[in-house]
């Protein structure tokens, strides 16, 4: 019988956008140490938003996607979503895994130990505009959800409609935890998503004299609602890494874009009421 942990480490790296340099650079530098899962939160290639399902175009992203792979697996096996740069295959349900060490968890969860699951959904909806940066300007509280900035995928309708997008994505997200809930009960659950919640300030950034929100009111509402998530880890938003916690000690976090050399190192604990919570967590850069 597998011998059951307390204490689980992971390398979070995600956002590489095509540089496989920078992959190489981190596995060279993390080399000697020990970690149980590689979680990638997508954007592994860099598929222009809109051509994910353009053949001609994706089969010479898949190369690279795989040899990306093959560099993250040498440090631990791979649990990731894509992201919204990635080819369309990877978020249907005919897809083959990208290497054999590799999980794709859109719209899956997975049992990582006992009393803890990891939840995926890849994907992005719009970008929103927040408007001009002032003094006076609230973040969130000033966000316009009519006025978008630039498209999602998958999530993203006809008209760029944002709530529109997001029921979407709420769709999707319900249907794995609906089905999840019939076997984790009252595990603790880690979200591993490419879009993150959106009031976060993991998730917005200031561009331009802009403020622009890049992630998922559902995500948000979905992840402090749900008692059991402790951890949302995300991309997406390239420029704004860092950790946060809200109410009921939840955990917020995002280690910034491989593409510019990010990556994160986290570790979780089980206590001696087999409860599971953060023990470190760092964002590192090569």
């Amino acid at each position: 019988m597998k011998e059951e942990k307390n204490k689980i480490k992971f390398l979070v790296i995600n956002d590489m956008h095509n540089r496989i340099q920078n992959v190489e650079k981190v596995i060279s530098k993390i080399k000697s140490e020990k970690f149980d899962y590689v979680l990638c939160c997508g954007d592994i290639v860099n598929v222009p938003t809109g051509d994910n399902a353009d053949k001609s175009i994706i089969d010479s992203y898949m190369p690279l996607m795989y040899n990306i792979f093959l560099e993250l697996e040498k440090i631990a096996p791979i649990l990731w979503v894509p992201g919204n740069h990635d080819p369309y295959i990877y978020f249907t349900n005919y897809y083959k895994e990208i290497t054999s060490k590799s999980k794709n968890l859109h719209k899956k969860f997975e049992k990582l130990s006992e009393n803890l699951y990891i939840v995926g959904l890849g994907g992005s909806t719009p970008m929103l505009n927040g408007g001009k940066w002032s003094k006076d300007f609230i973040p969130f509280k000033d966000i316009n959800f009519e006025k978008y900035k630039y498209p999602g995928y998958p999530y993203n309708n006809s008209s760029n409609n944002y709530i529109e997008s997001d029921n979407m994505l709420l769709k999707d997200f319900n249907e794995v935890l609906n089905e999840g809930k019939k076997v984790w009960g009252e595990s603790r659950l880690i979200f591993l998503t490419h879009n993150g919640p959106i009031f976060a300030p993991t998730n917005s950034m200031e561009y331009e004299d802009e403020y622009l929100y890049l992630g998922s009111k559902s995500i948000g509402d979905i992840f402090q609602n749900e008692e059991n998530c402790f951890i949302n880890i995300h991309g997406h938003s390239h420029l704004s890494e860092g950790y946060i916690t809200i109410r009921q000690n939840k955990h917020i976090l995002n280690v910034g874009a491989n593409y510019y050399g990010n990556y994160g190192k986290l570790e979780i604990i089980k206590d001696k009421e087999g409860k599971w919570n953060v023990f470190s967590f760092s964002i590192e850069y090569v």
